[in-house]
């Protein structure tokens, strides 16, 4: 493991969720570590997604914590937590009244996270690289309204990459999209892998899962039932083992 891979990024403690006399997650601990990629797999209701709502902080935890990078979610700011943690979910969180160009600018200002220095043409510049890297700088002035599902999609995404997260939460990242748009979010996603970023994501695309991950999570009634670091020289066949025993 290289001197990135030692560092510990995001770690969960005893987290619990219920919803009434519900538990969808039961004591879950947890540590990722920086520069990982980790599938969250397991059956519908498993609790994957509650778990990604939780480290997006879009849920409360009923127990236990969450820490970054040491310190509890809950003792850092909002405006720090938006630019340490992107989160691509179910929902896209883009504006249909606005240009693909013009959301990138509104959450730019929102994160404050425009690169130092730059100019309004140089803004503009960057904007428009953002949109070439999930395909859609071709789009940048059409109204997001008009957008496919994988168009939100690859939006969201790149919504959620312009303040360089350290933790990327990826619901579903490959719904709606061609390989060759598969392709480009598996690129993305190990960028982010490289400089440094902790990525978790669910998604019953397990091809593409299994290409850019290093670990998987099994979740199954709200516990957590393994942790499986995945062998890159495996057949692709692996991580599908894995999730048939998961629902098994």
């Amino acid at each position: 493991m290289n001197e990135l891979g030692q560092q510990v990024s995001l770690e969960i403690k005893g987290l619990t969720k219920s919803f009434g006399e519900h538990y969808a997650l039961i004591e879950v601990d947890v540590i990722w570590r920086r520069g990982e990629v980790c599938a969250l797999l397991g059956p519908n209701g498993a609790g994957k997604s509650t778990l990604l709502n939780l480290l997006s902080t879009l849920q409360a935890a009923s127990e236990g914590e969450i820490l970054l990078d040491g310190q509890a979610l809950t003792r850092q700011s909002a405006s720090d937590l938006r630019k340490s943690i992107g989160f691509v979910g179910h929902q896209t969180m883009i504006y249909g009244a606005l240009t693909a160009l013009e959301n990138l600018s509104f959450f730019a200002e929102l994160y404050d996270c425009w690169p130092s220095g730059f100019n309004a043409s140089q803004r503009q510049k960057w904007l428009l690289e953002q949109l070439r890297l999930v395909g859609l700088d071709q789009s940048a002035h059409r109204l997001a309204s008009g957008f496919s599902r994988g168009m939100c999609q690859r939006l969201t995404l790149a919504r959620a990459l312009l303040p360089e997260p350290s933790v990327l939460l990826l619901d579903e990242p490959f719904t709606g999209l061609d390989r060759a748009g598969i392709q480009q979010i598996c690129d993305l996603i190990l960028k982010a892998k490289t400089r440094g970023a902790t990525v978790i994501l669910s998604s019953h695309d397990l091809e593409s899962t299994q290409v850019v991950c290093d670990r998987a999570l099994i979740l199954k009634s709200g516990r957590l039932q393994g942790l499986y670091t995945l062998d890159k020289g495996s057949p692709k066949g692996s991580l599908i083992e894995l999730y048939q025993g998961s629902v098994s």
